[in-house]
């Protein structure tokens, strides 16, 4: 079961080309790395969440490698709040 979870772990961090660019940047994701992102961190929990249930005694290493992934959660929401304020702004404009 490790070794399956290592292979999911490998195809969703970019060699099934789900994985969304790096953050290293404070620039915001386009609509189209937000959508990558969403797949990807959706693929990843869902991993996560196979994974606890299988195996409860792994539950601590869990819950630190979802740790891992609240960051990109957080840009994701971050960019997508700002994607919204620029489609209102341009959609007062137009009124």
């Amino acid at each position: 079961m490790i070794i399956e979870v290592k292979r999911k772990f490998k195809m969703l961090n970019g060699i099934s080309g789900n994985h969304a660019p790096s953050f290293k940047s404070n620039r915001l994701l386009s609509p189209v790395e937000m959508r990558k992102e969403a797949h990807f961190l959706g693929d990843m929990m869902t991993v996560l969440v196979n994974v606890a249930e299988k195996s409860p005694d792994k539950k601590p290493l869990i819950a630190k490698v979802g740790q891992k992934y609240t960051d990109r959660f957080q840009k994701l929401l971050t960019s997508q709040e700002a994607r919204m304020r620029e489609i209102n702004n341009i959609l007062s404009f137009l009124k």
